[in-house]
């Protein structure tokens, strides 16, 4: 119960002693103020006070840090703040293409240059973060930062003129271009239509898948992408056909000008890739001609029997006028070489006749058989070029004989 009372008496004697000390500082204050001759006498008990209360208000400096025992655990000393250092540029490269990130960039046989380098930003700019990048350029612009722009050509490829990307893979991949899908037809039926589908004879380019032997990836200067003009991109492979043509007499136009007027590029039913058969072919250009060989009074047998026109003519080129398979002469004889039976009568062996003749009529002599006959057809019998009478006696007259008359003087006879 003492302990109490103890630390209260001694908590009173500190108060009186800050009291006290307080009073006597300010008495010293008010006597520093007044003029020196008139100070006010003290008592030197009382300046004796004031002298000891003036060095009892000054602070005492810090005290120092208590030293510590030894072996003593000190708290650890608080951090100094770091400076501010500058902000270092994004680096971009070998730390992009890691087993954690981006690990597939790199994988293919063949990779991009900027990409076997390891460097991402030719490419890729970062703007203020490594995966925050500037969107331009962008698409083939981007591309042809580095890449020659080709000049300009008439018939562009689309994605060429937008956006490389769509056929390159722009990191690599497994063929020298990084055509994505192979460069072969794969790489095209990713946006082509499979253009093997539903044929049953195929190009040899389209059996190999390759499309570029025959288009170009990016522009042409020709229709359909084609790497040479129509009159020259098939003979570049077919050289055979190339070959007839210059030593030729007759040549197809189609053939000159364009195949594909006749051909399916791609493939087709048939062999030859045609775009119809027999005189349907034929008639995609002589339309005209083939409606009026159906009016004829008197149709020659192979175009009434619906034979192909290639039955007498050459579909390319002949050493022939009017691109015939053979001589005249001797195409007519290779089916009149027999005794031939019409609708109206049975036609004789005329190959018979020939080489069993002594003496020959003109145009039979030198085999010139369309010099009085129309290959086609006619409106006179026998398919004659003109008027000539279908029995021996006939009564005369100056028509009935017009045939003769393209080569004989009429005057003979009159």
């Amino acid at each position: 119960m003492e302990a109490p009372v103890i630390r209260r008496t001694w908590e009173r004697r500190a108060i009186s002693s800050c009291v006290l000390t307080l009073g006597l500082a300010a008495a010293s204050l008010s006597g520093a103020g007044a003029p020196a001759g008139g100070a006010a006498r003290r008592p030197a008990s009382a300046a004796s006070a004031a002298s000891a209360t003036s060095q009892s208000i000054t602070l005492p400096a810090k005290p120092p840090s208590p030293t510590p025992r030894p072996g003593a655990i000190l708290p650890p000393p608080p951090p100094t703040p770091a400076k501010p250092k500058p902000r270092e540029p994004i680096q971009l490269g070998p730390a992009c293409v890691t087993a954690e990130c981006h690990p597939s960039i790199a994988a293919g046989k063949f990779t991009h240059g900027p990409v076997n380098l390891r460097q991402c930003e030719p490419c890729h700019v970062p703007v203020n973060k490594p995966h925050d990048f500037s969107k331009d350029p962008k698409g083939r612009e981007l591309c042809v930062l580095c890449h020659d722009v080709e000049k300009p050509k008439k018939v562009v490829h689309k994605p060429f003129s937008l956006d490389c990307a769509q056929c390159h893979s722009p990191h690599g991949g497994d063929n020298r271009y990084f055509i994505q899908g192979g460069t072969g037809v794969d790489g095209c039926n990713r946006c082509h239509k499979d253009v093997r589908a539903d044929l049953k004879f195929l190009h040899g380019p389209v059996t190999q898948g390759d499309c570029l032997a025959c288009h170009s990836p990016h522009q042409s200067d020709h229709a359909k992408l084609l790497v040479d003009p129509p009159d020259t991109q098939c003979v570049a492979c077919h050289v055979d056909f190339l070959d007839k043509m210059k030593g030729a007499i007759s040549v197809h136009e189609p053939a000159q000008k364009n195949c594909a007027g006749c051909h399916f590029p791609h493939g087709g039913a048939t062999k030859s890739f045609v775009r119809a058969e027999g005189e349907n072919l034929c008639g995609i250009c002589h339309q005209e001609f083939l409606a009026k060989t159906k009016k004829f009074k008197y149709p020659h047998m192979p175009m009434a029997e619906g034979k192909t026109c290639e039955h007498c003519h050459q579909p390319h080129s002949s050493m022939q006028k009017k691109l015939l398979a053979q001589n005249a002469s001797d195409l007519c004889i290779s089916c009149h070489s027999k005794a031939v039976e019409t609708k109206t009568r049975v036609l004789s062996d005329i190959g018979a006749q020939i080489n069993n003749s002594k003496y020959l009529h003109g145009p039979v002599g030198q085999k010139n058989c369309v010099a009085c006959h129309e290959g086609h057809g006619s409106d006179f019998p026998s398919i004659l070029n003109k008027a000539f009478p279908d029995k021996f006696y006939t009564p005369f007259t100056d028509t009935a004989y017009d045939l003769c008359y393209e080569c004989h003087d009429k005057k003979i006879v009159l």
